[in-house]
């Protein structure tokens, strides 16, 4: 017998392979079904179809301006798409798809290598279960792509270190967890490497590894990050003198600190959001971490002995490898098959994840559902330690286990498919009936609105005029569409926008066309003297079209 650690489990090729496809496959063959949801998937969809209509793929626009709110790398991803598999809700979809994927597969390897076979698989079967997680990646906005980078980031990372403690090789894989932080910041800015780094940080020093946190500050490392990463900042701040600023101290600090933001909640929400998402797992998590006492008190004292006398501390990364069915832990051999299904020594690493993504999104006081994303993979880890904890009960406990994932699943499915047959706020028929009727060239005015999923279902060409009383200094004190266009003169010449008009010279405007098509809401027609007596040609969702010309709105002759 030899003192040596053993190092991570291989995973078998075809086992990689299925987990691979079937994941893929599992996230993506409902991802079309919906249509777009306004205001977010409208919206970062729809600048993708700008960069497709207009060729322009570095620099994000919103109706023909520049748009800043977010990095480009969704935008890249469904471009990409959309060039490869057509302008549709599926291609729209591809960015939180891949990042769900990216998400569950890094945690399945991780686990595996480190935690054992059957914890891997478990905890990869209860993140596609969750409901939580399957609809994140069914919905286009940013969080899933984030939460996948995060996962990723803080997996190789972990990799890294355990392999660094067995005395494998670990920079390629420390290089690799690095420029998978530059994804992230391409993904949500500095959060793509803030945040991982804080967990490993966080989890390092409650297992007083001191030197290990010294070890991830690597100069190469931190050169590949940049290389990811800094090339598109530095080309918009070359191009906007005034982007970095934008970007990283408004979209960053101000809206971290800042109470202007929509969607305020209090410090306990998160907790709510993640205790009434996970109900499925919650039993699972109480009995196998309540229940089995004896057992787990057994592993937990072996694995703390043994750790402990070889690295000084509880919980650390030594490994235990296991006997058959029932049989006690063994001593360590040289090279052993697997790791230890004993996976104690990543509990730290669990809870450091879980807490730490929860406290840093508790914080601020503008809270969406879709931030709390990266803590769902710890929770099916720590789901599928307790229900392993649950083996030795009876087979009635484990067949609750498998009908609870099959429920949760069914679950997800039934929510998108609902949301297919009874979808909530979108144009797609408004956008549908525009492109059936108007001729090439013909100019589009929306009044009072902007529909951001119109142009991707229209298949507009060009940007829409948007008439609005953008003198009104209230429309910079509100976190919504008259803001984030308004936001757009700053990066133009000269701060004007020549297509946001005001609404009081629309009726001018149309006279300059043979045809026009004004947008509008049905409620807001009969308060607009020139709009109220002309019939529109469609409406939807109580959003109406009008066909007008010059004579039709009094223009001279």
């Amino acid at each position: 017998m030899s003192g040596r650690v053993p190092g991570p489990a291989r995973l078998p090729r075809r086992e990689m392979l299925l987990a691979l496809l079937g994941t893929l496959v599992w996230l993506a063959w409902s991802a079309g079904l919906r249509a777009l949801e306004l205001p977010d998937e409208g919206r970062y969809v729809g600048v993708a179809w700008e960069a497709i209509r207009g060729g322009q793929w570095l620099e994000p626009l919103l109706n023909g301006q520049p748009f800043f709110h977010k990095p480009p790398l969704f935008y890249w991803i469904t471009e990409i798409a959309m060039s490869l598999f057509g302008v549709n809700q599926l291609a729209g979809r591809a960015a939180p798809v891949l990042g769900g994927w990216l998400a569950a597969v890094s945690l399945y390897l991780l686990l595996y290598r480190w935690a054992g076979a059957t914890i891997a698989r478990v905890a990869l079967a209860v993140l596609l279960a969750l409901p939580m997680f399957f609809l994140g990646t069914q919905y286009a906005n940013l969080d899933m792509l984030v939460a996948g980078c995060i996962t990723a980031t803080l997996a190789l990372t972990v990799d890294a270190l355990l392999r660094r403690r067995v005395g494998l090789p670990w920079r390629a894989t420390l290089l690799a967890a690095y420029a998978s932080a530059g994804v992230g910041i391409l993904a949500k800015g500095l959060i793509g490497i803030v945040l991982p780094g804080l967990i490993v940080v966080v989890w390092l020093l409650a297992l007083r590894r001191w030197r290990d946190i010294l070890a991830l500050l690597w100069l190469p490392g931190i050169a590949a990050m940049l290389a990811v990463a800094a090339p598109w900042y530095a080309l918009m701040q070359q191009r906007h003198p005034e982007f970095l600023h934008f970007f990283f101290v408004v979209q960053h600090l101000q809206r971290f600190a800042s109470t202007g933001f929509n969607n305020v909640q209090p410090f306990w929400f998160f907790p709510a959001v993640l205790l009434v998402f996970h109900l499925p797992a919650l039993p699972w998590l109480a009995l196998g971490w309540g229940g089995a006492r004896r057992r787990g008190a057994r592993a937990r004292q072996l694995a703390g002995a043994d750790i402990g006398d070889e690295y000084g501390d509880q919980g650390g990364i030594g490994v235990l490898t296991a006997g058959g069915p029932g049989a006690p832990f063994a001593t360590r051999t040289e090279a052993p098959a697997e790791v230890s299904a004993d996976p104690h020594r990543l509990i730290p690493l669990l809870l450091s994840w879980l807490t730490v993504v929860v406290v840093f999104f508790s914080l601020p006081q503008s809270k969406l559902v879709g931030y709390i994303l990266p803590a769902v993979p710890p929770i099916a880890a720590l789901t599928a330690i307790g229900w392993q904890r649950l083996l030795p009960t009876s087979r009635m406990v484990r067949r609750a286990a498998v009908a609870t994932l099959l429920l949760s699943a069914l679950a997800g499915v039934a929510i998108v498919i609902t949301l297919a047959v009874s979808p909530h706020r979108n144009t797609r028929e408004l956008a549908r009936d525009l492109a059936a009727w108007r001729a090439d060239g013909e100019p589009i005015f929306s009044l009072g609105r902007y529909d951001y999923d119109l142009p991707f279902y229209a298949r507009l060409r060009e940007p829409m005029v948007v008439a609005e009383d953008w003198s009104d200094p209230e429309i910079l004190t509100h976190d919504n569409w008259r803001k984030e266009l308004a936001e757009t003169r700053d990066f133009a010449p000269g701060g004007r926008a020549p297509l946001l008009i005001d609404e009081k010279t629309l009726p001018a405007a149309l006279c300059a066309h043979p045809v026009n098509w004004v947008i509008a809401a049905s409620r807001d027609a009969p308060a607009t003297p020139w709009l109220k007596d002309l019939p529109s040609v469609s409406t939807r969702r109580g959003v109406s079209l009008w066909r007008i010309t010059p004579v039709m709105v009094g223009c001279p002759r």
